[in-house]
């Protein structure tokens, strides 16, 4: 075999793997999040709104593998308008989210909490969109798991605060 002809087969070889390794990057995510999730039968209820202009919910669901999430992103929508980031922290010790606090395999109910921006009122209508990010049990990216929707309708305030 000549040097040329090697050449060009360790080129196509090089290319190939090069498209196959993009392909996976690409897909990985999505394919073990959806074939593979850490959580399922997620609820959310419970929800109330708590003193200090904070909201709070019960949050339950099964712990199907043992992935600690390394980020939580948590977006807060006020009557339909701009998101606003935020963060949740444990109702009963006031921690913040951490891997150190996952849970571990089974079920799991915890209650949650969130400070809601200076400018609500109980009368605004409050969503909060939360997405758990986990490391992959390869370490090759991380992926997504979507929360549940924690939505707070608005409250009519007394007749006299109108």
């Amino acid at each position: 075999m000549s040097g040329l002809r090697r050449f060009w087969i360790g080129y196509a070889i090089l290319v190939a793997s090069y498209i196959a390794g993009s392909i996976g990057m690409g897909f990985g995510p999505a394919v073990e999040s959806h074939f593979f999730p850490v959580r399922v039968d997620q609820i959310v209820d419970r929800i109330e709104r708590a003193p200090g202009n904070a909201m709070c919910w019960d949050w339950s669901g099964r712990k199907v593998r043992p992935l600690a999430s390394d980020n939580l992103d948590l977006f807060i929508r006020v009557n339909g308008g701009e998101k606003a980031v935020g963060a949740a922290y444990a109702a009963d010790t006031g921690d913040l989210w951490k891997p150190s606090s996952a849970p571990g395999l089974g079920p799991v109910r915890k209650r949650y909490c969130t400070r809601l921006p200076p400018s609500v009122r109980t009368a605004d209508e409050v969503l909060v969109e939360w997405t758990a990010w986990y490391p992959s049990g390869t370490g090759l990216w991380r992926f997504s798991t979507d929360l549940p929707d924690i939505f707070s309708p608005g409250m009519d305030p007394p007749a006299g605060q109108r």
